[in-house]
């Protein structure tokens, strides 16, 4: 089950593969895929500042890696699976990712 998604992940994914799309297609995409019964929102957990926290204080925390701490917090303090191409979240213990293929 799917269970965390962001519209900006479709953007990314084709910016990174050269073929960007506008944002209202982004946003389309985005409806498509979210329209399944098995993907939902959800809220931000309680403990996503103290998780963040850690890994911020974390000696091989870099400036880097805030991008990819924000949805791995966010995913893993609700017990969600994160999916990416960037198989940089594998650096986040605890967190359930999958990695895909580009």
């Amino acid at each position: 089950m799917i269970t965390s998604v962001w519209p900006w992940a479709f953007r990314t994914t084709r910016t990174m593969l050269g073929d960007p799309l506008s944002v209202s297609a982004t946003w389309n995409a985005y409806g498509v895929f979210r329209d399944p019964s098995e993907v939902m929102f959800s809220v931000e957990a309680d403990e996503c500042e103290r998780l963040l926290g850690d890994f911020a204080s974390s000696d091989e925390f870099t400036p880097g890696h805030w991008t990819d701490a924000n949805p791995a917090v966010f995913a893993g303090s609700a017990g969600h699976r994160l999916f990416s191409i960037d198989r940089d979240f594998a650096r986040f213990s605890g967190l359930e990712f999958l990695h895909l293929r580009a």
